[in-house]
């Protein structure tokens, strides 16, 4: 989709790194997903982290 085009082209080769979920408490916050070249960060190389958030923040 959209979101794949754009990925590939901010961040070649991009693969998974690694992902976490965010929680506090007994809260789910956010799922996040680390993308890097090839699989491997590196603090020099372009990079993206995709954020799902798991809860309603209206006041």
């Amino acid at each position: 989709g959209a979101q794949a085009e754009v990925l590939d082209r901010l961040v070649p080769d991009a693969e998974l790194v690694g992902e976490a979920r965010f929680k506090v408490m007994f809260f789910k916050i956010y799922d996040a997903q680390l993308y890097a070249p090839n699989g491997r960060y590196s603090a020099g190389n372009p990079y993206s982290l995709r954020l799902h958030y798991l809860i309603n923040a209206k006041k």
